[in-house]
C-alpha cells in the first residue's frame, strides 16, 4: 500500500454528516454542492464566501458530502515553517487527497466525500475552503483551464492576473491597481468561446465575502511577479515561459491524473502571448509598462 492508500479505509468509515443542511458554492460555470453541513458551518461559509454561497438550486456540477472525521490527523505535521501542505495519490480506486485536517476522495465522477477534523488551531470553514480550492483547481483542469496562485483584477473590461508564490508581491500589485477584485489569493483561467476568460472567485485574504460575484471577464494577461526597483515587462516564450507559468499553477502535484491537460493549457496560454513576467516596483508605475498591452 502507498502512503495515502492506507487512509482510504479510514475515510470510507467516516459516514456521520455534520448536519442536515446543504449549500451551493457557485464559481463561473460550476455549482459545487456541499451536503451534510450544520447551521454553524453554513453561516461561516456564507460570511466567508458571500454572494458565491447560497441555497441549493438546480443540479450541482459536483456534490461534496461533508462528514465528521475520526479524530486523527490525516497526514503528519510538517517541518517548522511549513505553511500548508496537500498530498494526493491516484490509484485504481481513484484519487485520494489529504491535508492535516481533511481527507477527500470521489465516490463517483460527480460525488465526493470530505472528512473534516475540528481543531482549535484553524477555523472549520477555512479547512473546508482548502478542500474547495482543490476541487476548483481540478474542475479548471478538467475544463481545459488552470487555477493559479494569483490575484485577479478587473480593469477596463478585462481581467489581469498577478501571479506568483507567497510574498511575490500580489497584494502590493493589487493595492496599486484601481479596479474590481476577482479574488486576491487565487485565480482561475478557462477557455471560452472567444478566448480565455477569468471568473471571479471568493477565495480572498479578507475571508469576509468581500469579492463580488461578477460574470467572467476576458483575460488581458497573466503576469508573474518579480521584485525590482524599476518596473519592467519581460515577454517570455517557449519552455522558459511555460516553466515560469507552471510555477504559479495551484496544486499541480495533487492533480497527477490531470497533468496532460494542465500542460496543454499552460502551453496554449504561452503560445497566445497571454503570459509575461513583471518586474514589480512598489508603486503604481508598473501600469505604464502595461498601458499598451
Amino acid at each position: 500500500m502507498t502512503s495515502l492508500a492506507r487512509l482510504r479505509p479510514r475515510l470510507l468509515a467516516c459516514r456521520l454528516p455534520r448536519g442536515e443542511r446543504s449549500g451551493d458554492l457557485v464559481i463561473g460555470p460550476w455549482r459545487i454542492r456541499f451536503e451534510g453541513i450544520d447551521a454553524g458551518l453554513d453561516a461561516a461559509l456564507a460570511h466567508r464566501w458571500g454572494a458565491f454561497w447560497g441555497a441549493p438550486a438546480g443540479s450541482g456540477t459536483v456534490t461534496v458530502q461533508v462528514v465528521r472525521g475520526d479524530g486523527g490527523s490525516w497526514i503528519p505535521p510538517g517541518s517548522p515553517g511549513e505553511l500548508y501542505r496537500i498530498e494526493a495519490e491516484a490509484e485504481a480506486a481513484g484519487i485520494l487527497v489529504a491535508s492535516y485536517r481533511f481527507a477527500l476522495a470521489p465516490e463517483t465522477n460527480a460525488a465526493w466525500r470530505l472528512a473534516v477534523e475540528e481543531t482549535p488551531e484553524e477555523p472549520l470553514e477555512r479547512i473546508v475552503e482548502n478542500a474547495a480550492r482543490y476541487l476548483v483547481a481540478r474542475l479548471a483542469a478538467e475544463t481545459g483551464g488552470i487555477a493559479l496562485h494569483g490575484a485577479g483584477l478587473a480593469r477596463s473590461g478585462r481581467a489581469w492576473i498577478f501571479a506568483g508564490p507567497s510574498r511575490s508581491g500580489k497584494s502590493t500589485a493589487v493595492s496599486h491597481s484601481p479596479g474590481v477584485s476577482l479574488g486576491d489569493d487565487y485565480a482561475v483561467v478557462l477557455p471560452g468561446s472567444k478566448g480565455w476568460i477569468v471568473p471571479a472567485v471568493p477565495f480572498d485574504n479578507a475571508e469576509s465575502g468581500s469579492v463580488a460575484s461578477t460574470p467572467p471577464m476576458p483575460l488581458a494577461r497573466i503576469l508573474r511577479l518579480r521584485h525590482a526597483t524599476t518596473p519592467r515587462l519581460e515577454r517570455l516564450s517557449g519552455p522558459r515561459a511555460q516553466a515560469s507559468l507552471m510555477g504559479c499553477v495551484a496544486f499541480p502535484w495533487a492533480l497527477p491524473d490531470l497533468a496532460g491537460p494542465i500542460d496543454a493549457a499552460v502551453a496554449s496560454l504561452v503560445a497566445a502571448g497571454l503570459f509575461a513576467e513583471l518586474q514589480l516596483a512598489p508603486n503604481p508605475s508598473f501600469w505604464d509598462e502595461l498601458a499598451t498591452e
